[in-house]
């Protein structure tokens, strides 16, 4: 049974009616999902522009729930014993019993978003964290990092954990502002900005205001950390009442952590010495490509703000290992598989490829690319200037997917790759087929796309597994 959770609490966090029930009535846990509901779950009935959770109530007492939060007359089930709260809106009152929760607690908070690296910033510094404060971290799961996700994330939340870390995403501007005002962030982290998103925000100054939306209510007890690197992220601390930890790979930099030496060791990882605060440490990463460094460099700031002495922050990041589908290495009879299909955007496509480039050296370096979603009117540019960029690493072979795989061919053989090696192809089937025929041992593969692409598929095949 969760300490906190009971039909009072829920209704003086939300700002609720209890409609039926005992007010001491308590819960095990709160969830949004009739298929994970356990015995003595709080159920909330989200609504959406394609489902409304109202018309499943009876669903959700059938499997347990001892409490029902709505925001809407419904045709409510009888003969069930549960707690039943009405709220004006059941998204804004999960949010809302977020906060409630944090501040119960009252631990600290650590945010971070930023265009990209800010899932792997995140696991990293749960790697340090967890080398600090063993069993007392509590770490948003996976990319749990919006409105519905971000807050699920928090009712993990016990009395053990000594400090929360966050990740928040968006697609939209006001999304990372209503993330700050649920999570009250004590660190805010901005890994960088670039241009996703531009489906709704059109510009990338606009996607660096709304990612800034982290930072609107911080005062002079936070701190943001922040790339020095990104022009747009360095300048969010100007004239602000916060303490700012800056973070670069430029060892001249005037930043607080940086990176004094990058040695790349090829699939084996890279040597990073890293400064922290005037002290020396030499750090081996098991994951390759300089997005990662700057990952490392975002994760040890983010943990030197909160305190973290530099033996712990070395521990997590050699502790660090990718998670599925994010630049993990697979050998696959002879030939090198480097798995990167969790989602992709203009600039983590160039840092895919750079990586490929720097990784493969005796046999051919093949891309395996699908479309980049939510860019907006700015999509053939960015999947011209894509094929144009892989071009210019050197591949031996391209292979393309999706409704932008013209652009992408086009620009490609603009900057004078050979036609007949870049090829576009009508489904994962296909691009399996061809690779089984053709791929010799030593190539170095790369599979790469937006998270609607399910590239990973490719990989699967290439596996011998299913597609599906």
């Amino acid at each position: 049974m969760h300490d906190l959770y009971t039909a009072a609490n829920i209704v003086a966090a939300t700002g609720g009616t209890l409609l039926t029930g005992a007010p001491e009535a308590r819960f095990h846990a709160i969830s949004t999902d009739t298929r994970s509901i356990q015995p003595g779950d709080c159920f909330f009935a989200l609504a959406g522009v394609h489902f409304d959770a109202h018309n499943f109530l009876d669903q959700a007492l059938v499997r347990g729930a001892t409490g029902l939060v709505v925001s809407r007359e419904a045709d409510l089930p009888t003969g069930f014993d549960a707690a039943i709260i009405r709220v004006d809106d059941t998204l804004q009152a999960l949010g809302d019993l977020a906060r409630w929760t944090l501040r119960q607690r009252g631990v600290p908070v650590i945010a971070i978003t930023g265009s990209t690296g800010k899932t792997t910033s995140k696991e990293m510094c749960m790697q340090i964290l967890e080398a600090h404060l063993p069993e007392q971290v509590l770490c948003s799961a996976g990319n749990f990092n919006n409105l519905i996700g971000l807050p699920l994330s928090v009712f993990q939340q016990t009395a053990a954990h000594q400090v929360v870390l966050l990740e928040m995403g968006m697609s939209m501007r006001g999304e990372i502002r209503r993330l700050a005002e649920i999570a009250e962030a004590t660190i805010g982290v901005i890994t960088n900005v670039s241009a996703v998103h531009l489906e709704h925000l059109k510009t990338i100054g606009a996607v660096a205001e709304a990612k800034g939306e982290l930072l609107e209510n911080f005062g002079a007890g936070n701190i943001a950390v922040l790339n020095l690197d990104d022009e747009r992220v360095a300048r969010m601390a100007e004239g602000k009442p916060f303490r700012a930890v800056y973070f670069s790979a430029d060892p001249e930099a005037n930043a607080e952590v940086k990176a004094l030496a990058i040695h790349t060791k090829g699939f084996e990882g890279i040597d990073v010495e890293l400064f922290v605060a005037g002290q020396l440490a030499k750090v081996a990463l098991s994951t390759f490509g300089r997005h990662n460094v700057y990952n490392a460099l975002a994760a040890a700031a983010a943990a030197h703000a909160f305190g973290v002495p530099l033996p712990a922050i070395v521990a997590g990041l050699e502790a660090f290992r990718p998670a599925a589908m994010r630049s993990k290495v697979l050998s696959i009879f002879g030939i090198t598989v480097i798995d990167d299909s969790y989602n992709a955007n203009p600039r983590s496509m160039d840092a895919a490829l750079s990586a490929l480039n720097e990784l493969a050296k005796e046999g051919r370096k093949i891309a395996v690319l699908g479309d980049m979603f939510e860019l907006g009117d700015e999509s053939e540019a960015a999947h011209r200037r894509l094929g144009r960029h892989a071009a210019k690493m050197g591949l031996d072979r391209l292979i393309l997917l999706g409704d932008q795989a013209h652009f992408v061919a086009a620009g490609a053989t603009e900057e004078q790759m050979d036609s007949a090696a870049v090829v576009k192809a009508s489904d994962h089937a296909s691009i399996v087929n061809d690779l089984r025929e053709t791929a010799l041992r030593g190539d170095v593969i790369l599979v790469k796309g937006s998270r609607g692409m399910r590239m990973e598929r490719v990989v699967r095949g290439l596996k011998g597994e299913s597609l599906a």
